[in-house]
């Protein structure tokens, strides 16, 4: 009995390496990734076969399997880039920065702004100057259906006056995307003003990092510096909202 036993495992353990073996070939001339995906499926079927439910498995229905499993490895959205946008965002543009959004775990991509005209500021809920929120939201409010998004990246860096971003987004009526508390200047600058650090002013204000909350940055369509606010200049001033409406105006 025991020899009978032996015998019928080896003659599965045969099919089972001859159908992988029959997969392998099948997939000689992919890429890599198309090899790596291979070993996995074949990994599966051989543990399958393990339960007793790979003997009957055909060679062809591993191949489609393998084929799956490839096409949901490669294909994913923005063609593989790690932005997840399509296409992927030009090197050293706006687009190609990240930020995690308040309630979110981990940073997105501001790619997803791409084609937007962006009116960025450094907010904070307990600063002399919050009251200009009321002005910010107006113009997401009055510009969106042009083009226009506001995006607020609330920090501690002035005063430690970033309060609760939720209490102040609410009190507001806040409907723009706003960021999680995070540092606006110095080494350890979030993304985004890290890169506005690292770039000549367009002015009308001259710094690049902001000198207190409510500096604020036009950003264009296509992800490039458009122009930079002092805290003092108010969001709905003429010189802001003509600026906004020349940038929506380009396409």
């Amino acid at each position: 009995m025991r020899a009978r036993f032996d015998v019928r495992w080896a003659t599965v353990a045969m099919a089972v390496t001859g159908a992988v073996a029959t997969v392998a070939c099948s997939n000689s001339d992919s890429a890599p990734s198309t090899t790596a995906a291979s070993t996995t499926s074949a990994g599966t079927t051989s543990s399958t076969a393990g339960a007793g439910g790979a003997g009957s498995a055909s060679s062809s229905s591993q191949s489609s399997s393998v084929q799956s499993v490839v096409a949901s490895t490669t294909s994913g959205a923005g063609g593989g880039d790690p932005s997840g946008c399509s296409p992927a965002p030009s090197p050293g543009t706006f687009h190609a920065l990240e930020d995690t959004l308040i309630g979110d775990v981990k940073p997105s991509s501001m790619c997803k702004y791409t084609g937007k005209v962006l009116f960025v500021f450094n907010a904070a809920e307990l600063c002399g100057y919050t009251g200009q929120t009321t002005a910010i939201q107006k113009l997401q409010s009055t510009y969106e259906a042009k083009g226009l998004t506001v995006l607020g990246f609330y920090s501690n860096d002035f005063g430690n006056q970033g309060g609760n971003p939720e209490t102040c987004n609410s009190k507001y009526g806040v409907t723009f995307d706003t960021f999680e508390i995070a540092p606006v200047k110095g080494a350890n600058a979030r993304p985004v003003f890290a890169w506005f650090g690292k770039q000549t002013s367009p002015g009308p204000e001259m710094t690049s990092e902001p000198q207190w909350n409510f500096s604020k940055y036009l950003v264009a369509r296509d992800g490039t510096w458009a122009k930079h606010w002092s805290t003092p200049t108010l969001p709905d001033a003429k010189e802001v909202t003509d600026a906004i409406e020349a940038e929506l105006a380009k396409k």
